[in-house]
């Protein structure tokens, strides 16, 4: 009988084969533990990993250090001017970590297609957005 996925495994097979289909420049994974920017990396994407690690449970120093165990993964820590105030907004968070990637890393460029996965709010979302020319989305 096989083994039913858990919620993390069933978002990280899709977001690698989506990243693939639309020939993604970067997945970005908003994660408190890591866990789901591992399960990701399992699945060997062609495209990197920017894991967004914020602080919550645990100490997203330690998230970052462990996910660079991983291949591909690029851990970066949540600045607190990316949230409003002590509130995770998911939306703004993917925003500025693309901004920040296409800024500051050069990962990404104006127009590339860009995969996001999170399941900061108890619902595991899977989205595709384009990278903006501006600030604006």
């Amino acid at each position: 009988q096989p083994i039913p996925m858990g919620v993390k495994e069933f978002l990280a097979s899709p977001a690698v084969r989506t990243a693939q289909k639309v020939q993604a420049s970067i997945i970005v994974c908003l994660s408190r533990t890591g866990t789901t920017s591992r399960l990701i990396a399992k699945y060997r994407p062609d495209a990197p990993i920017l894991s967004v690690c914020y602080a919550e449970e645990a100490d997203p120093a330690s998230v970052a250090r462990r996910s660079l165990v991983s291949r591909g993964i690029i851990p970066v820590i949540q600045p607190p001017e990316w949230g409003q105030g002590n509130a995770i907004v998911p939306q703004e968070v993917m925003r500025n970590a693309i901004l920040y990637a296409r800024d500051t890393l050069k990962i990404v460029k104006p127009g590339d297609a860009v995969v996001g996965v999170h399941r900061l709010l108890g619902e595991a979302i899977l989205k595709v957005v384009v990278c903006p020319e501006g600030n604006a989305f």
